[in-house]
């Protein structure tokens, strides 16, 4: 039986039978994109948050919340803001014309006319090109959904001011009441936006934070025990100590966000609430209450891959590069992390005689895909295939099986009911892995066959800031972090120790290394420092500090 953590596990209901979910958590899907991963992530992050509770403003809990969470499991809520005037400034005019309904155009023509009036300039038209400027602005901070409605797209999320919580236009019930002026829209506000669909944050980002929530909350033995003593993993001392990896990503988090001017926060407020604050309250404060999200749940023993992310994402916002790169490689640290967690946990429950109980003896065979080693990338191809066949055949264990026909015994058409229980559930699985992976390009082509796995330089970069934690380590070492972290190799003989085939090692024999094409892309980013022909350096420019690894 899974742990989960919280443990508000309810099968019964809904998508909550879902395999995948069960297996997961709530959840991971295919439907979320990594920008909207990304910034629900940090909207948990930068908005107020309850459990058990104990209100916090702060990013992480603090000691005795999580200690408290840890004896006393419950749902961690959070506090998010719509942020509806300012997206309806920002976005409105060059969204679809099909999506802009003749309240939201009526109440941004008074928006902009109350906006123009708390100008202090001497002309109207002074005023109306300083706010189309403005909406420019914003435009430019535009982060992900063209195609969305207005309401529900979303901004690059490097300020806190900018990250906004999901509220979607109800089509249906707007044809319904036909609404013509915004006063209608508020007063018929409930049915006419819904905060709790969950569609485009779809708590990918909830789960990521409650992650981190559980890594953090284990004590140190535990870490030593079921972490440090694994093969290849090298942490600093401080980096063995929960509380000091809370309070130094709580710190560089905070740091993340204040690197952005006061000054943009000021505005925001300006268009946001200044001339309307109807629409906050009636979006933030509904029923009079703060609008209150509650998150999903992780397995407990994710733990393990949290306590990797949490330091991973430590070194990437320590490092000496400017906000719109660490959006950047943030982005892609969030999507790796959540290719981690999905074989992770598969491996964990698919544990066979040999195994790793951790499951850390997944293996995926990175190769140069304009190279011409064919074994190799068949190889890759095939450490794909095997990780995704995992994934599928896990969700459809026997016993899981037996329970989700059990559920649907009653139901009119059993099989039909069955079957389309475990399409959804491959949505959240091997469909998923292989989407995030094609999303980064870690997989490629993007599409067709062949599919198989591969680096780019925005995913070394990540790599190299996450893993090298000082400013160098050898070639050696570097590769042995990302087998340990990712179960990255570059080799047949790194395949060897994965259970999938560990019956093949005359198979894997004979192969010479796959690594070249790697120091080639290291040199080219100016990464590597040749010491001789048996030694080479990796070199992390953006380090902002040494940190002895053991």
């Amino acid at each position: 039986m899974i742990s989960f953590l919280p443990e508000i596990f309810q099968p019964q209901h809904g998508e909550d039978f879902n395999p995948s979910i069960r297996l997961f958590g709530r959840r991971f899907s295919d439907e979320q994109q990594t920008m909207d991963m990304l910034a629900e992530f940090l909207l948990v992050c930068a908005s107020d948050k309850k459990i058990n509770g104990s209100h916090f403003s702060t990013v992480l809990p603090d000691e005795a919340i999580l200690q408290d969470w840890r004896v006393n499991p419950a749902g961690l809520s959070y506090f998010p803001k719509a942020r509806l005037n300012l997206k309806l400034f920002a976005f409105l005019e060059s969204s679809r014309l099909d999506t802009r309904h003749q309240s939201h155009r009526k109440h941004a023509e008074k928006l902009w006319r109350d906006l123009a009036s708390g100008l202090d300039l001497d002309s109207q038209s002074e005023k109306m090109l300083f706010l189309k400027t403005l909406s420019a602005l914003f435009l430019g901070f535009w982060g992900n959904g063209a195609s969305r409605t207005w309401c529900t797209q979303t901004f690059l999320p490097f300020c806190r001011e900018l990250l906004c919580g999901e509220e979607i236009w109800i089509v249906t019930e707007a044809r319904s009441i036909s609404p013509t002026e915004w006063s209608d829209v508020l007063d018929h506000f409930s049915k006419l936006f819904d905060s709790s669909r969950h569609r485009f944050l779809a708590r990918s980002g909830e789960s990521l934070y409650l992650q981190i929530c559980n890594a953090l909350s284990q004590t140190e033995e535990e870490i030593a025990q079921g972490l440090v003593s694994r093969p290849g993993i090298s942490l600093s001392k401080d980096e063995t100590v929960p509380a000091i990896v809370k309070d130094r990503l709580s710190r560089l988090l905070e740091a993340f966000f204040d690197e952005t001017p006061s000054g943009l926060s000021e505005i925001v407020r300006f268009i946001d609430t200044s001339t309307d604050e109807e629409t906050q309250r009636a979006s933030d404060f509904p029923g009079g209450e703060p609008r209150n999200v509650l998150c999903g749940w992780i397995p407990q023993k994710s733990w393990t891959e949290g306590y990797l992310f949490a330091v991973e994402l430590s070194r990437i916002l320590a490092a000496n590069i400017g906000i719109i790169d660490k959006l950047e490689l943030l982005e892609i640290e969030c999507t790796l992390q959540v290719l981690r967690t999905l074989a992770s946990q598969t491996y964990r429950e698919t544990l066979t005689p040999g195994g790793a109980t951790d499951g850390s003896d997944y293996r995926i065979l990175l190769c140069d895909t304009s190279g011409r080693k064919r074994k190799l990338k068949a190889f890759s191809e095939q450490s794909l295939s095997e990780i995704t066949r995992e994934i599928q055949q896990v969700i459809r264990k026997p016993e899981t099986q037996e329970d989700v026909r059990r559920h649907f015994a009653s139901a009119q058409d059993p099989d039909k009911e069955f079957n389309r229980t475990y399409t959804e559930a491959d949505k959240y699985g091997y469909k998923l892995y292989r989407k995030l992976g094609k999303s980064i390009g870690l997989i490629v082509p993007p599409r067709g066959a062949g599919m198989k796995f591969t680096l780019n330089e925005k995913i070394l970069r990540c790599l190299v800031l996450s893993l090298v934690p000082g400013k160098r380590m050898t070639l050696d070492t570097f590769k042995a972090q990302m087998k340990a972290h990712h179960g990255f190799v570059f080799d047949l003989k790194g395949l060897a120790d994965s259970r999938n085939w560990s019956g093949r090692k005359e198979e894997l024999a004979g192969e010479e290394s796959g690594d070249a094409w790697l120091e080639r892309m290291l040199e080219a980013s100016g990464m590597l420092v040749r010491l001789s022909d048996a030694c080479s350096l990796v070199r992390n420019p953006f380090a902002t500090e040494e940190r002895s690894a053991r």
